[in-house]
């Protein structure tokens, strides 16, 4: 619309992109009206007619990493023991560096892409409340996000933000209901609509039983079986790898195992490249630790997931500096480890990167958002689910598809 109407002030041709770490920003390069026709989402789903190419390619994105929004307080300098003691970028100083080589833009758009880490804290509220450990770094982040759109407003004027989120709603730890979404929402896709177009695929619980249900609930076991008071205290011990898991977990593992089993060789019939990937999230480092032993060692009785080099334990922590772009320590050699952890990690399931061949993916917590792995097919989940957050983000690991062809 810019490129035609040049002189329309309802238009915009300079878009920032803001994402909430280095996976999702490396997913949105799709979105960059100059990428390279293969990695080009314009061009792979025919959403411009091909005479208004130049027309887009008139326009300009700019894709940075929240952590790009951060800025030094009064307050941090002082603190520096440095001997710099320049004081606070102005506003202007700090446009310019955020939007680099879009630093004359003006009216820009902003999408902020996986929304829910973008909320303004009510100033009711400040110091009120005490938020603890991941709260308490997505109030932390929501307070960068969104004061550095201020300040980028402030000086350039932002025309419109739109926001994208599979999960609006603010962060407490519970249950959302309707009248915990964002005020803001003005369409809902949700993942019943998602299933029925096929955009994604049809999630389910695994049949396979070991015919003893819950005396309580008559359903398997299996279903939740963290909740297990059993399955729980054993999952919470700081113990070795090498201490044997709960027969429950051995056996749900089997069971699951056999399921992936025949996909695995439904895929290999069909000449498929790369195989399905299972993906486990526990509760904490020791349980990702034994369930990779118990695999690696043959403690689950299937041959094919005997495979060290094809199973993937990430170490959270590191992953996590590397996602932010960020190392600790500023040792060269760790961050080289984080950063090929992270490489391996992003390219499960894709032919001729480094994680083509990788099987199992064995993760602390939360794979990363924007984690792209179209192969996912089996999820076994040891931890407390006690989200709707995180249930959503957990099963949208396994979404999505291999393959958009249509039959």
């Amino acid at each position: 619309n810019k490129a035609t109407y040049r002189q329309d002030t309802r238009f915009a041709k300079d878009i920032l992109v803001i994402s909430p770490g280095l996976t999702v920003k490396n997913r949105l390069q799709v979105l960059n009206p100059s990428a390279p026709d293969e990695n080009n989402y314009y061009i792979s789903f025919d959403l411009i007619p091909p005479g208004m190419f130049d027309k887009l390619r008139s326009g300009r994105v700019k894709i940075v990493n929240w952590h790009m929004l951060e800025w030094e307080t009064e307050d941090q300098i002082k603190r520096k023991k440095s001997v710099d003691k320049r004081g606070v970028k102005s506003e202007e100083a700090y446009t310019r560096e955020v939007l680099g080589d879009m630093k004359d833009a003006k009216n820009i758009i902003v999408i902020n892409d996986e929304a829910h880490h973008a909320w303004r804290i009510n100033p009711e509220a400040i110091g009120k409340y005490i938020r603890q450990r991941d709260l308490k770094d997505s109030a932390q982040e929501s307070t960068v996000w969104i004061g550095g759109i201020d300040k980028i407003n402030n000086v350039r004027h932002v025309m419109r933000c739109f926001d994208f989120t599979a999960t609006p709603f603010f962060p407490s730890g519970k249950k959302a209901g309707d009248e915990d979404f964002f005020k803001w929402v003005v369409s809902d896709f949700g993942l019943n609509e998602a299933i029925e177009s096929g955009l994604v695929k049809t999630p389910r619980v695994v049949v396979r039983d070991d015919g003893t249900p819950d005396s309580k609930t008559m359903k398997s076991k299996f279903y939740h079986i963290y909740a297990d008071s059993g399955v729980k205290a054993n999952l919470n011990r700081a113990v070795d790898k090498e201490t044997p898991l709960p027969d429950m977990v051995t056996k749900a593992y089997y069971f699951l195992g056999l399921d992936w089993l025949e996909t695995f060789k439904l895929w290999k019939e069909s000449n498929a490249e790369t195989p399905p990937v299972m993906i486990s999230v526990c509760n904490r480092t020791e349980t990702a630790a034994r369930v990779k032993f118990s695999l690696d060692k043959g403690k689950i009785r299937i041959k094919e997931l005997q495979n060290p080099n094809a199973t993937l334990q990430i170490d959270t922590k590191v992953l996590n500096e590397a996602e932010t772009g960020q190392n600790g320590n500023g040792v060269a050699s760790k961050k080289s480890v984080a950063e090929e952890l992270r490489e391996k990690v992003d390219t499960v399931g894709q032919k001729g990167r480094p994680g083509e061949q990788i099987q199992n993916v064995i993760s602390v917590g939360m794979l990363s958002e924007g984690w792209d792995a179209k192969t996912v097919t089996h999820i076994m989940g040891l931890r407390a689910f006690t989200s709707q957050l995180l249930c959503e983000q957990v099963v949208g690991r396994g979404l999505r598809r291999t393959s958009y062809e249509v039959e």
